[in-house]
């Protein structure tokens, strides 16, 4: 802290203020005071352990509490056999296991003695109809479809084919086969003819050539073969036109 000195000096009646003085140096630190003795004191140092005590002796058991497990005796010597127990019920059957592989063919057994001979069984009365016929001229032009008449016949079996109108008429229901053969005129490729059943048209032919067919018939039906309108025929000694049928097998 700086300090004012304010000197005086008389000059006759007249004061003068003086100026200020020089700041001090600062003094050094005091030693510090003695502590009261309302102060706590210092810490003591800690004192080394003390030795470990005997153990104590064990507490009595009191009557209500359980005892301890006692050690486990020794196996008895084996009792006798007991008598068998009752048969049980029948359990239910088990669920079916997969097949088996099969298994190897056995060796061939000795071959049996030959058996009675039977008796002769009845041969059913089947109805034979069969016929084959040929023309042996030429046919045509028309003027309008015809019938196809042959001249030749070579087998008529059961006469239902009637050769002046060239038609077969079946007499028992079954299956018949048909064919028919023809060849065209030299000069034209001219030749259209198919077979008729009734009023239905079959299998044709167109120029030389065969074809046939199997059909049902019924008693009564007509089976030819016609020649349309416009178109020619060639044949001679040689058959080359011909008209064949026959019952493979009856129906009821």
């Amino acid at each position: 802290m700086a300090f004012l000195v304010f000197q005086s000096w008389t000059n006759g009646s007249s004061w003068f203020e003086g100026q200020d003085g020089l700041v001090g140096l600062k003094g050094s630190k005091g030693d510090p005071g003695l502590k009261g003795d309302g102060q706590q004191g210092q810490k003591g140092t800690q004192g080394s352990p003390g030795q470990k005590g005997d153990k104590g002796n064990p507490g009595q058991k009191s009557e209500n509490q359980t005892g301890q497990k006692g050690v486990n005796g020794k196996p008895g010597p084996k009792g006798d056999r007991g008598d068998p127990g009752h048969k049980g019920s029948t359990g239910q059957s088990g669920p079916t296991g997969p097949r088996g592989q099969p298994g190897q063919h056995g060796p061939p057994g000795q071959q049996g003695q030959k058996g009675d001979k039977g008796q002769a069984g009845e041969i059913p009365n089947m109805s034979r109809m069969a016929f084959s016929a040929a023309r042996t001229s030429d046919l045509g032009p028309l003027t309008e479809h015809a019938a196809v008449i042959y001249d030749k016949v070579y087998a008529n079996v059961g006469n239902a084919y009637d050769a002046s109108k060239g038609i077969f008429t079946s007499s028992v229901s079954g299956v018949y086969f048909f064919m028919f053969s023809a060849r065209r005129p030299l000069t034209t490729n001219n030749l259209y003819m198919c077979v008729m059943k009734n009023d239905t048209q079959l299998p044709c032919i167109f120029g030389s050539a065969s074809n046939s067919v199997i059909i049902d018939l019924q008693p009564g039906d007509e089976v030819w073969v016609t020649l349309y309108s416009g178109h020619s025929l060639f044949s001679n000694s040689n058959d080359y036109v011909t008209f064949t049928g026959y019952l493979l097998y009856e129906t009821s």
